[in-house]
This record gives C-alpha cells, structure tokens and sequence, in this order.
C-alpha cells in the first residue's frame, strides 16, 4: 500500500470532548514532492475505496500497534465529502489515547496521512502528465483503504489545524 500525507484539521468534537476529526486528504490539492513527482486527489476518488474496504484503521506515523480506533468496531468513522477524504475517530481512554490528545492539543501532531492502494488494472483510476509543477500524478480511483494516520511528515500542506 502507498502513504500519503496530509496536514489535517483536527478539533475535538463539541459533542464528544474525547475525539478527534478532519481530513486525510483534500481533493484538488497538489501534494510535496514525493520522490521526482507530485500528486493530486480528485473529487470522489475514495468511493470504491471506501464501498469494498472492510476495516480502516485509525493510527499513530502509520504504526498498526499505535490504535486509536477502526471502523470494524465503529470507533471511527471515515467518509468522503465535497472537500475530501473526512474521519472522526473516539479517542480510547489509553496512555496512546490522552498521550495523542495533548500532543494534538498542542500542535505537535498537526497532520495527517492515509495509506492506499491502486488497481493495476483500472486504467482510469491514474494518469501521470508532466506541467508547469513537474510530474503530476492524478488519482481518479483508489482502490482500497488502509488507514487513516495522524504523522509527523506530511506530503499535503492544505489544509489548516483546530482544536476547539
């Protein structure tokens, strides 16, 4: 599975003092180098992702033992909207839990991440085109969801961080 970052929105939700939401990846952003290209999302890119992955999971710099939650067990929720790829995630009361909240709090963990997968065989869910910003790759499709991670290293600037 491919990782991408992104800075994401986080703010604790008036509703639940103890979860944490925002965007893993906002459509139409152009992402940070990522090795001789960069990447943009477009709009409704996560519908077959999220329609036929099973359980995506909530975490810590992509680290499957750092679980905040997951949505096999409904902890956390992740959705595509207008402005891109959404998730709210119930913090667990774990020293992972209220570690991740302060840290979040603070601004020391303000970004965000999403691993993915393509399908080699969709020829239309990818197109790779060289512009005025270098090598572009432009994902129409993603084919499948891993996770939803809050990182240190973004590869997407977009988008503004909150706790409110």
């Amino acid at each position: 599975m491919e990782e991408r970052s992104i800075r994401v929105e986080v703010r604790a939700a008036a509703d639940d003092p103890n979860s944490i939401e925002g965007y893993a990846a906002v459509f139409d952003s152009l992402s940070d180098d990522l090795g001789g290209f960069r990447e943009v999302i477009k709009p409704g890119a996560f519908k077959r992702a999220l329609a036929e992955s099973g359980d995506i999971l909530c975490v810590v710099d992509h680290d499957r033992s750092k679980l905040l939650g997951r949505t096999m067990s409904g902890t956390c929720r992740v959705t595509q909207d207008d402005k891109g790829l959404f998730f709210r995630c119930a913090m667990p009361d774990t020293q992972l839990g209220r570690d991740m909240r302060a840290l979040i709090a603070r601004g020391d963990y303000s970004q965000c991440s999403f691993k993915f997968g393509m399908d080699p065989d969709d020829d239309e869910a990818e197109d790779w085109a060289e512009g005025t910003a270098g090598i572009v790759r432009t994902i129409r499709s993603v084919a499948r969801l891993g996770d939803v991670s809050t990182v240190l290293t973004p590869a997407y600037r977009s988008t503004s961080v909150a706790i409110v």
